[in-house]
């Protein structure tokens, strides 16, 4: 890891710390090795075969499983997410490493019983927020500000429809500010 790199992730795992938002409860063998209650998947890309950078290409319909149903029925993914990706960031972990993605999937997988391809979709949103709205969406998720980031201005950084694209749920987030 280059000292660049190292310094930045230092930094914003002091950022968290100071903002309270450490490692959630996480173990501590788990915040050390990166991986979030969920062991790191032995293949080199997401679940579903994505790529690693937080983009995940499905057909629209990727939780809309009756088991995946059932598990966001009982989640709130404003504090799954969270738990998943927080453990990443304090251990120096950066959205734009190149296993991010796959480790908050494996997380989201392994703690709520979604499918590999809805928690990849999962996943690439935690990834899209992460690097498009780190500073406005880590003290409060549900934020004016954070809102905003994620429901973007270009479809590069509208992270919320994006995530309804891939897994098949609706979400009125957006359309909610815009009335």
């Amino acid at each position: 890891m280059s000292k660049v790199k190292s310094e930045s992730a230092r930094n914003l795992a002091i950022l968290l710390m100071a903002l309270g938002l450490g490692a959630c409860g996480a173990p501590d063998d788990a915040a050390a090795s990166g991986t979030p209650d969920a062991a790191v998947p032995a293949e080199a890309g997401g679940a579903d075969g994505s790529a690693l950078d937080g983009t995940v290409e499905a057909g629209g319909d990727a939780c809309l499983g009756a088991s995946d149903t059932a598990a966001l029925d009982q989640v709130d993914l404003e504090v799954a997410i969270p738990t998943c990706v927080k453990p990443l960031v304090t251990s120096g972990k950066l959205p734009t490493d190149p296993d991010f993605s796959s480790l908050v999937s494996a997380c989201l997988t392994t703690n709520l019983g979604l499918s590999a391809p809805c928690a990849d979709c999962q996943a690439a949103f935690a990834a899209c927020s992460a690097t498009q709205c780190l500073l406005d969406c880590i003290a409060d998720p549900a934020a004016e500000k954070c809102v905003a980031c994620r429901c973007g201005e270009s479809a590069a950084t509208d992270c919320i429809s994006a995530r309804v694209a891939c897994t098949g749920l609706a979400d009125q987030t957006c359309a909610a500010r815009a009335d």
